[in-house]
């Protein structure tokens, strides 16, 4: 008999009390973490970092003026923005809090790009710190705060006593000596006393005051010692009793400042001279000097020797062998084998060095190589610079020779000339030469004319026919030409007559009409160059000559009865006429 068991199912309570609790303990962790994560990723980020470029300028520290400038970047609010300038004096350090409303210079409410926050401080901060301004602090230390953030934003050391800054040279300035008063100004005056002020700042405070200097070697005075103006600790000055010269005018000094640490700094100043108003014209690239119409006219400095000057400028020819030339006696003729030397000098022309040329040239215009150079002149000398050229006349032809200079500097100062030269014993000898009046026995030839004169100009040749003359020019040494024109050209220049008793060609050249640059004041000496030719012959034809000249041209407002009769001049229906640099009225 098969027997069968009966099973009885139940509830496991245990089972049932494991699985709750794991998704319990699962739920909970996950409310957990998502509230984490839900709380980390609400918080605000932190604030990023001010951007902000500025630029500190501490050259007036002397009179207590802090300037800083927003040059870039953020714009800085006057409720966030702190700035401390800390100053220390004698072991003493004092801390000033300001915002932007603290400017001198109103900027507003913010700070903007562009803008100077201006600060002066007043004498009370330094008081306890014993120090008159800030210049004479110790350490000058300025920092901009970002208080929202509590950030430095930005910091500088104007001032730092016994640091590694070289000084710096912030300013120089003349003063001259006028009627009993020292004036600041950009030009010195000849024979005046002056002034060369330098003002010079150090962040380290430790200028060495024995240690600033100019150099006035470029006119001849060597180094001088500048000097500490009372009272004050950046201001330093060169006191010159003797007078500035023209000669100056143009020429470089060097101001140089040490430290106590040796730390050197310099500049540079060029000197720029000219005559006390009444008494000076500056003409084109040079400045003359001059007295009266009369033809005196002061000391120029050039070499007695020499003949022909024009203002600082002037040259000779000389005689002479391979190692000596005469300079007591200017010569233009040679005999074979002689040596010629040209002597050119110049207050001007420091260094030939963009054009240095001497050409002999036959009269039919043909160079002779040598002694024609492009590097012809040496510097032989200086106060005034002095140039040489000599060659020697062996082998040369005879006959009469065109000689020209042409110097030049890098800054275009020049010195150009033209004059002739006669080698040997030539068959024919042509000349030319000047007078006051038509040439006569009773009239002597001359090279001094004032500029109202008339030149009348006589070439000497071989065979009187037909001629015809070129450009007829009157010349300054500087490269200028006073006088252009082809005779005939009225009222300037007349036609050529033909004087057999003379033998010779004649014109003349009225100076009254002179048609391109302003004459040179006072007593100057001047190249007539006149270009010839004729059926049989050519030569160019060069003289040197001096014409005075008034010490300036008037314009005149002229009025007439506008009724158009009468003087030639004045038979017009204008009532008012402008005339404009007047040659015939001077003064």
């Amino acid at each position: 008999m098969e027997m069968r068991r009966r099973v009885i199912l139940r509830k496991d309570k245990r089972a049932q009390s494991e699985v709750i609790g794991t998704i319990i303990t699962l739920g909970i962790t996950v409310t957990l973490f998502a509230s984490v994560f839900w709380w980390v990723y609400s918080m605000k980020a932190p604030p990023s970092n001010l951007h902000i470029d500025f630029t500190a300028d501490g050259s007036d520290l002397e009179n207590n003026w802090i300037n800083i400038t927003h040059k870039g970047g953020d714009i800085l609010y006057n409720w966030s923005t702190l700035i401390i300038v800390h100053i220390r004096a004698n072991g003493v350090s004092k801390y000033i809090n300001l915002f932007l409303s603290n400017s001198s210079k109103n900027i507003g409410n913010d700070w903007d790009i562009g803008e100077t926050w201006c600060w002066h401080c007043p004498p009370a901060k330094l008081a306890p710190l014993a120090i008159n301004n800030l210049s004479e602090a110790e350490l000058v230390e300025v920092s901009i705060i970002d208080n929202s953030r509590g950030s430095l934003i930005w910091t500088i050391t104007l001032v730092e006593a016994g640091g590694e800054e070289p000084p710096l040279i912030v300013d120089k300035w003349y003063e001259r000596y006028v009627d009993g008063v020292w004036q600041k100004a950009s030009e010195l005056y000849a024979n005046a006393s002056f002034r060369i002020y330098a003002k010079i700042t150090d962040k380290d405070r430790d200028i060495d005051t024995n240690g600033v200097n100019i150099d006035l070697s470029q006119i001849g005075l060597g180094v001088k010692n500048m000097s500490l103006v009372s009272g004050s600790t950046v201001l330093f000055y060169y006191e010159n009793t003797e007078g500035a010269k023209l000669s100056w005018d143009g020429k470089t000094v060097k101001i140089s400042a040490k430290d106590i640490k040796g730390h050197e700094t310099h500049t540079y100043m060029t000197l720029r001279v000219v005559l006390k108003p009444g008494v000076y014209q500056t003409y084109l690239n040079s400045t003359y000097y001059y007295l009266n119409a009369t033809g005196n006219y002061s000391e120029s400095g050039i070499p007695s020797y020499i003949s022909y000057t024009s203002g600082l400028q002037g040259y000779d020819i000389f005689k002479g062998n391979e190692t000596y030339v005469d300079i007591s006696q200017p010569c233009r003729n040679f005999t074979q084998g002689d040596w010629v030397y040209v002597r050119v000098a110049s207050w001007n022309i420091y260094a030939a060095n963009t054009e240095n040329t001497f050409i002999l040239m036959t009269q039919a215009g043909n160079a002779l190589v040598p002694p024609s150079s492009y590097e012809a002149f040496e510097l032989i000398g200086t106060s005034p610079y002095l140039y040489e050229y000599k060659f020697n006349t062996s082998g040369y032809p005879d006959g009469m020779f065109t000689v020209i200079i042409r110097l030049k500097d890098d800054l275009g100062h020049a010195f150009y000339a033209t004059d002739s030269i006669i080698i040997g014993e030539p068959q024919n000898i042509t000349g030319i030469n000047t007078y006051k009046e038509y040439p006569s026995d009773l009239v002597p030839p001359t090279n001094e004319f004032e500029t109202s004169d008339r030149i009348y100009v006589a070439l000497f040749v071989n065979t009187l026919d037909t001629p015809a003359l070129g450009d007829s020019t009157i010349s300054d040494y500087y490269g200028n030409t006073q006088v252009r024109g082809t005779p005939p050209s009225l009222p300037l220049m007349s036609a050529v007559t033909t004087d057999t008793g003379l033998g010779a060609y004649v014109f003349y050249i009225d100076l009254k009409f002179a048609n391109q640059d302003p004459w040179i004041p006072g007593r100057q000496a001047y190249t007539l160059k006149v270009l010839f030719e004729d059926e049989d012959e050519s030569y160019t034809f060069v003289k040197q000559i001096y014409i005075t000249a008034p010490r300036n041209r008037q314009d005149f407002v002229v009025g007439s009865t506008g009724i158009g009769v009468g003087q030639q001049n004045f038979a017009h229906y204008d009532y008012l006429f402008w005339i404009k640099n007047n040659n015939f009225f001077t003064t």
